[in-house]
């Protein structure tokens, strides 16, 4: 699974979750809209736990995707959000 999260000032606002395994999968096939301008978006990789930065390159077209350091600021705010979030979802399926 692929995590998209939408952040504005080091703090997670929204998040996707696509059931792709592949970091580079076509994110113009989705209908979801990213607002590059006014917001940082980053993909983080279930598989290897890998955080991309997303870079806009044009309307329709995949942004370039770039990973980001172990420990940065933006790899740490994804990566804590994604465990506690994760940690939940699985609570929650256990108490279902």
């Amino acid at each position: 699974m692929i995590w998209l999260f939408k952040s504005d000032e080091l703090k997670v606002d929204e998040y996707f979750i696509f059931d792709v395994n592949d970091i580079n999968f076509d994110i113009t096939k989705y209908d979801i809209s990213l607002y590059f301008g006014h917001s940082k978006y980053f993909l983080l990789d279930e598989s290897n736990d890998g955080v991309y930065f997303l870079q806009f390159k044009g309307e329709g077209v995949n942004p370039n995707r770039f990973n980001l350091m172990v420990g940065s600021p933006y790899h740490k705010m994804v990566k804590s959000f994604y465990d506690i979030e994760r940690r939940d979802r699985k609570l929650n399926e256990l108490l279902d």
